[in-house]
């Protein structure tokens, strides 16, 4: 059984497997439950701490992360570090989100610069 105290190397490679849907649903959520906290804590320092609009930056970056899993092709090849990827996912939600890039620049701002 997956669980959050597996390590990220179990958990991907049960969600690269064949298994069926309710074992690889429950990689993802053993997943999610192992790195939640960090996830929330890395969201409030992109936000500067306007929890407010943390809880709805993490749960798209964490629905884009899961859709990405489900749809790539290529996963049975992915074989990087799952909190990066993780936190790159969550990073660049926060930018679609504050509609800034990663240089902080506004989407006005790099307008002006046109």
């Amino acid at each position: 059984m997956i669980n959050s105290t597996c390590t990220d190397h179990e958990i991907l490679t049960t969600l690269q497997s064949r298994a069926p849907e309710h074992i690889v649903r429950g990689a993802w959520n053993a997943l999610i439950s192992k790195y939640q906290d960090e996830l929330e804590e890395y969201a409030l320092e992109l936000w500067s701490g306007d929890d407010f609009l943390v809880s709805d930056t993490l749960d798209r970056a964490l629905v884009t992360a899961r859709m990405w899993i489900k749809a790539q092709d290529g996963i049975d090849l992915f074989s990087g570090d799952l909190r990066q990827w993780l936190r790159s996912t969550l990073r660049q939600q926060f930018y679609r989100d504050s509609g800034k890039d990663r240089f902080g620049r506004s989407c006005l701002e790099m307008d002006d610069d046109a």
